[in-house]
């Protein structure tokens, strides 16, 4: 597989390796829909939206940063009184049932919406519905100095 962008090669690779590894924000926001939050570095970490994740090989304090978060990057639990290290409380607003996939959206407390998308099972067994709080956590995230827009 082959990306072009302005008619320059981007990234080059399987299917699977240029999904799940994007090289660029480009190629991130182009193959399948994901989570774009938006932040910036802070003691080496990027503070995006409501979570703190790893910052990109040599961003510094206080540069921009972009994260590509898929759906199906995303964990939920039931909440509990408090989220620990790096979890958000959130609400769903919506479920989508899809076959055996069920696509939620849910808003975190600092009033960010996201797309989360499990299997029937996983929703089956932590029995949540529409409304419920969950836990949210991101289980991996791409994230790139903030200098490209659509």
């Amino acid at each position: 597989m082959v990306l072009l962008q302005d008619g320059k090669v981007v990234q080059t690779g399987s299917p699977h390796d240029v999904y799940d590894k994007p090289a660029t924000p480009f190629v991130a926001s182009f193959l399948g829909g994901a989570n774009v939050l938006h932040g910036q570095i802070k003691d080496g970490r990027a503070d995006v939206g409501a979570f703190a994740v790893e910052g990109p090989q040599g961003a510094t304090n206080g540069m921009a940063v972009q994260a590509f978060v898929r759906p199906q990057d995303i964990r939920l639990e039931k909440a509990s009184e408090e989220p620990s290290n790096n979890v958000q409380l959130a609400r769903i607003e919506r479920m989508t049932r899809v076959g055996g996939q069920v696509k939620l959206s849910v808003r975190v407390g600092t009033g960010e919406p996201m797309t989360v998308q499990m299997s029937k099972t996983e929703i089956d067994q932590l029995g949540v519905q529409q409304g419920d709080r969950v836990m949210v956590d991101l289980k991996e995230a791409k994230v790139f100095v903030e200098d490209y827009t659509i």
